[in-house]
Formats: structure tokens, sequence, C-alpha cells
């Protein structure tokens, strides 16, 4: 099926496009795949060379739920030197959530790696009402679960280091704007408001070695909301040919038993 491109704010946000790359036609889910850093759609859901990935898996064991993957500019040369941002991009993805998605099917579910899962988070609040946007809530829509996959977003009280801090404002995530994320997640676990789009949150976060972890992104979550998986940064969106693999088997059991 043919990406749609969605216009937007900029010219990044211009750039974002959506597939479906299976489309059930009684779906009434849809799963949906955000990318991280210098990585593409086609292949930044599996291991190079590897017959399935995330995706496709997905595709074969989940066949009543439509599925479809977001692409967008992620090399860190556009940040440093083009002016790509999280904020162009999260529009962009917003207008896809607002056109295409929200009145479609009963529930959307987001899986976002790194980099994605920051735009997941920056689109959907926007989508939410609680920033300037052309198409706020509508109480038509379904619902939203998100699957963060060690993407920073939350900083803790004392702050991120020096080096990590240097990091996001590379990647145009400065505090302020991680922030307002934070605030605006936390505040709905506590309680959304009745004109809010009901959101279900999911932390998948490494346990290893990450320049993520300092960032404690699931401070503001239940802990029964949050899975720490031993595999690195990398290695936790990129599922195992055979076997288990636990950031995988964790969302189709939550798929499974959720309705």
């Amino acid at each position: 099926m043919k990406a749609q491109r969605v216009s937007g704010q900029s010219a990044f946000s211009d750039d974002v496009e959506f597939q479906l790359v299976s489309q059930p036609p009684d779906a009434r889910i849809v799963i949906v795949f955000l990318h991280g850093v210098d990585t593409k759609a086609e292949d930044g859901w599996g291991r190079p060379g590897a017959s399935k990935t995330f995706v496709t898996r997905l595709i074969e064991d989940v066949p009543a739920a439509a599925v479809g993957t977001f692409s967008y500019s992620s090399a860190l040369r556009h940040f440093l030197q083009d002016g790509l941002t999280i904020d162009a991009l999260a529009h962009g993805v917003a207008g896809v959530f607002c056109e295409r998605l929200l009145e479609a099917y009963r529930r959307v579910v987001v899986i976002g790696h790194c980099l994605g899962g920051s735009i997941a988070v920056t689109a959907l609040r926007l989508v939410s009402g609680r920033a300037p946007q052309k198409s706020g809530w509508s109480p038509a829509w379904g619902s939203v679960a998100m699957f963060l996959i060690d993407a920073p977003f939350a900083v803790p009280d004392h702050g991120p280091s020096e080096w990590l801090h240097g990091l996001m404002e590379t990647l145009t995530y400065p505090g302020e704007l991680a922030q307002a994320n934070a605030a605006f997640w936390a505040e709905r676990i506590v309680g959304p408001p009745k004109q809010r789009l009901p959101v279900e949150a999911h932390a998948l976060i490494s346990d290893s070695s990450s320049w993520v972890t300092p960032l404690r992104p699931d401070a503001w979550l239940p802990e029964s909301n949050v899975r720490r998986i031993a595999l690195s940064h990398l290695d936790i969106a990129r599922p195992a040919e055979d076997g288990p693999f636990p950031t995988y088997d964790y969302i189709v059991e939550w798929l499974g038993t959720s309705g």
C-alpha cells in the first residue's frame, strides 16, 4: 500500500509518511511503529539479513490487527545541520493520528523505539489538545496504548548528566520539552480528564548500560507497566529469529489479554 505523506508545520513534518503494511478489512485495532535514530522504517525493526522483523512477526502472530509504519528523517546530520526537531516530526505524526487512525480504529497501539518513542509521546500530547493544534481532541476517538522501548522523555529531579544533556540538545529534545511531556503524561496517570484522549503507557527499558537509563522513563508509570529487559539499547528492538524475545512477547501477551 502506498505511503501517505502528511502535511505539517515545517519541511520536516511534511516529510513524515505513514504506510499500512497489513490492513485486514474488519480490523478494529491498528499497531504502528516509530523507529529510532539513524535508521529507516523498513530496517529499523529487525536484524540485518534476518528473514523476519518485529513488524513481520507481528503481522503473522496478530493477523486480525492492521499494522503500519511511520517513516521520517532521523539521521543525526539532519538534527545537527538542517534544523530537524522532534517537535516538527511530532506535528507530522500527530496529523496522521488525527486524519487517519483515531476515528478508524477502536484502539491504536504505538510502539516507539528511542527517538520514535519521544516523537510518539510529543505527538499524542499535541493530539490531546495541550498544545496549539489545528485538530484537537475528538470524543469520537477510541483509545491509545503506548509501548516506549528505551524512549527517553522524563528527566529525573537531579537532571541528566552533562554528556546526556548535550546529546538531548543535539537531538533537539531540550529539557523544556522533556519536562513538558513528562508533566503531561504524569498527570494522565493520576487521572486523565474526561475530555482527553485515553492513553495507557508501558515502558520497556534496556537493563544493560544505556544512555537512556539516567532519564528514568519509568518514574511516572505504575511498576506493573514497567519491564526491564537484559538486552542492549539496539537489541531491545530487534527480535531474535527463533525463541523467546522479551520485548516482543510482552507486547503480544498484552494484546492477547487487553480485549
